[in-house]
């Protein structure tokens, strides 16, 4: 149960870094996009404070940095275009290397 809420605040959080992508491309930076973002990353520091009574830190600390650097990639990759470079799959795999190792 606490690792798909993990998964979940992982998710939320992507969706906050999509909308403050998409706030960044205008020409106000304070808009509509950036507003939603920083709400999501509100809302997951919540999460992760309960996801924290059950998980160490290295623990919450792998689930969400490696979490985010694997979907933040793909997302980059399908939905922005960025180039998904021989270092960049590299460094994915090291991140579900180090989830696997950390991770319970």
């Amino acid at each position: 149960m606490v690792l798909l809420i993990a998964f979940i605040l992982v998710v939320v959080t992507i969706l906050g870094d999509y909308y403050l992508k998409l706030g960044s491309a205008k020409a106000e930076l304070l808009n509509f996009e950036v507003t939603v973002g920083m709400m999501l990353f509100a809302l997951t520091g919540l999460g992760w404070a309960w996801v924290m009574r059950y998980k160490s830190l290295d623990q919450v600390a792998v689930l969400y940095s490696g979490g985010s650097l694997i979907l933040l990639a793909c997302l980059g990759w399908f939905i922005f275009s960025e180039p998904m470079t021989a270092r960049k799959l590299i460094g994915v795999c090291f991140a579900v290397i180090a989830i696997w190792l950390i991770g319970e």
